[in-house]
């Protein structure tokens, strides 16, 4: 697993690389008080590239203290569930919506991942799609895809 972590971390070391060079010819906007359009893309870069060192540091750590195990060559069943309710998620943006499509989603992913309090999945995956659309609409003012109900 170590040798894997290292080689997926070289790789996303490399994408983020490639993908601030490729943002940094976007146009700066002299507007005050207001984010260009490189701003996005600058925040994705340093996250991306910043957890692609945390697990470069990680994978070599565990290569260095004999701990690199080879991970099963297949799918658990949670992840291969996890992977389809992703691409189910995608699938449904569209038709309906950000946040009705991301509270399901997020309900599903933490049934998935062990989540066995009602209230809580209920409270906790209707709250931060909410947020984040509020986030987006408003503070950023991204529009966000837009279901039959028009949120």
């Amino acid at each position: 697993m170590a040798r894997r972590n290292v080689v997926a971390a070289l790789a996303l070391l490399a994408f983020g690389a490639w993908y601030a060079w490729l943002s940094a010819g976007l146009p700066e906007r002299h507007m005050p008080n207001t984010p260009g359009p490189s701003f996005f893309p600058l925040v994705i870069v340093t996250l991306l590239v910043g957890l692609a060192l945390a697990l470069l540091i990680k994978g070599i750590a565990d290569l260095r203290s004999g701990r690199d195990r080879d991970a099963p060559g297949r799918l658990s069943p949670g992840a291969l569930s996890a992977v389809t309710a992703f691409l189910v998620y995608l699938g449904a943006l569209p038709f309906a919506g950000f946040v009705v499509s991301s509270v399901i989603f997020f309900a599903v992913l933490m049934v998935l991942y062990g989540g066995r309090k009602p209230l809580l999945i209920g409270v906790a995956a209707t709250l931060v799609p909410v947020a984040l659309f509020v986030i987006f609409r408003y503070g950023f003012q991204i529009v966000l895809p837009h279901g039959v109900l028009g949120f």
